[in-house]
């Protein structure tokens, strides 16, 4: 049997370990400000994508979804796929984004979007 073991302050780097009776495996946490960089890189990757988004802003309050967002469908689309793929590379969990979340929060700001996935993913580990 294998177990993962994560490299403590890297977040990304797993390795399989040998399994023996009282291994001590981590708890993998991840924070607010970790979460904004996985978004911040997401859009980074939004916006080299298409000339239509170079202006795309990057900061805490860019506007993610709803009114005032310089997102289109395919942006978004676009930018939770990579969002998706980050928050999997960074805990080696599974990372699914339930939009109807945060349906009540429009429009939908890096800021919140970080501080919500947060609180989500410490009660998942509690």
């Amino acid at each position: 049997m294998l177990a993962l073991h994560l490299q403590k302050g890297t977040g990304q780097h797993l390795r399989p370990v040998p399994f023996c009776e009282g291994l001590q495996i981590e708890e993998i946490m991840i924070s607010k400000v970790q979460i904004q960089g996985l978004i911040l890189e997401a859009l980074q990757n939004v916006k080299e994508s298409e000339p239509v988004y170079q202006s795309l802003a990057l900061n805490e309050g860019t506007i993610l979804l709803g009114e005032g967002s310089s997102l289109d469908s395919i942006a978004f689309t676009h930018f939770v796929v990579g969002f998706e793929e980050r928050m999997e590379n960074a805990t080696g969990e599974e990372y699914e984004f339930q939009l109807d979340k945060f349906y009540d929060q429009l429009p939908l700001t890096v800021d919140y979007l970080a501080g919500q996935v947060a609180s989500q993913w410490q009660a998942k580990g509690a």
